[in-house]
């Protein structure tokens, strides 16, 4: 019944920051008026499965009110490193390699898959796709009675990557769903689902985070210096996922990033692109470091533009950039404002499967000569 529950900061309470999105879940689920379909997008890292795991437990939860409980079966049965529970399905990219030969086995799903891991593993892999049979089968399965709860639930991981054919069974699915079921789809970027599928989902928007909400969260882990958890929170980039990977790798970091800055400074020293082909094969020959070595850029550029404009130090992803280069920042900063841009299109075309190697060449071509035009005639 409505007013019945526990109020939101309580119901999501692993979920660090979108107080908006925490209050707009928290009324739909008082007054029981949750969409079938919700979409959950935004960058990487900054809370959308932690939100999809605390809604579970909201809506699957056998205790009695308020829930959740976080003590009864169902409770501990959903957690994201150790997915349990029997009414709850998983559908994410995969390669079709794989997936052929696990149905040739016959082997069965994990029975306990680490969803983190598994999107970790799927941002690896750009070209990774959801497949139709997979979707076919989890979508069946919604039509299930619930084995242990009220409702059956199906998180679907990195949703921008349905196939047409795996859209289309979802679709069928969303124009008139089983009354038991809820649907659940993680992006980062919504413009990348068909329309059609994204007219059929109630959307919630997860921003970054501020530093100073990832620095609180930091300071809590065990053996992090409290200077350690503000530089962290500077390196984020709003996203506390992020943080916490650094966290186990702030020298990488540091040592990775000053080799990009070297390797980029002479390249535009020497302006050719010859220079920039060579800059770009630094990253193509590492697959699985491209998204980092790409974030690391977009801190360099971040770092330039905020530097070049006279913004504080405290505000810099690096406080000591300035001495990376012989020359200072590396860009100036209405240049590195408009390879900002660049950047994420580059990103964006990964995403969408673009070759790898002429994506990042293009891109590095661009980063190594200067704009004639610093903001740049599309």
């Amino acid at each position: 019944m409505p007013g019945t529950e526990v109020s939101g900061p309580d119901r999501f309470a692993e979920l660090r920051g979108h107080p908006g999105v925490v209050e707009a879940l928290s009324r739909a689920l008082d007054e029981d008026r949750l969409s079938p379909a919700l979409l959950f997008h935004g960058p990487a890292g900054v809370g959308k499965l932690t939100a999809g795991m605390e809604l579970a437990r909201s809506l699957l939860c056998l205790g009695d009110a308020p829930r959740p409980c976080r003590q009864c079966d169902a409770c501990r049965r959903l957690s994201a490193s150790a997915l349990l529970h029997p009414d709850v399905g998983l559908l994410y990219p995969q390669r079709k390699r794989d997936v052929e030969e696990k149905r040739a086995k016959d082997e069965a799903p994990p029975t306990a898959p680490d969803l983190h891991a598994i999107q970790e593993e799927v941002r690896r892999n750009p070209s990774w796709k959801i497949l139709a049979e997979p979707a076919r089968e989890r979508l069946g399965e919604l039509f299930l009675s619930p084995a242990g709860g009220r409702r059956r639930l199906l998180l679907i991981l990195a949703s921008e990557r349905l196939q047409e054919e795996s859209g289309n069974a979802l679709l069928k699915v969303l124009e008139e769903p089983p009354p038991s079921a809820l649907l659940l789809l993680l992006c980062e970027n919504p413009r990348t689902l068909l329309p059609t599928l994204r007219s059929r989902c109630q959307s919630y928007r997860f921003g970054t985070l501020s530093r100073g909400t990832i620095a609180r969260f930091l300071s809590g882990a065990p053996r992090l210096p409290p200077d350690q958890a503000t530089l962290l929170a500077s390196l984020s980039g709003g996203q506390l996922g992020r943080g916490l990977a650094l966290a186990e790798e702030v020298g990488t970091y540091r040592e990775r990033r000053a080799a990009l800055t070297r390797v980029l400074s002479e390249a535009r020293r020497q302006k050719t692109a010859a220079a920039a082909l060579i800059a770009a094969a630094g990253i193509t020959a590492d697959q699985d470091r491209i998204q980092e070595d790409l974030a690391i850029l977009g801190d360099l550029l971040r770092d330039s533009m905020l530097a070049g404009c006279g913004c504080d130090a405290a505000l810099l992803t690096e406080p000591r950039g300035a001495a990376e280069s012989p020359d200072g920042f590396l860009f100036p900063p209405l240049e590195a404002a408009a390879l900002l841009g660049r950047l994420e299109r580059a990103r964006e075309d990964l995403r969408h499967f673009v070759n790898r190697q002429l994506a990042l060449e293009s891109l590095f071509l661009d980063l190594v000569n200067p704009l004639t035009s610093p903001l740049g005639e599309e």
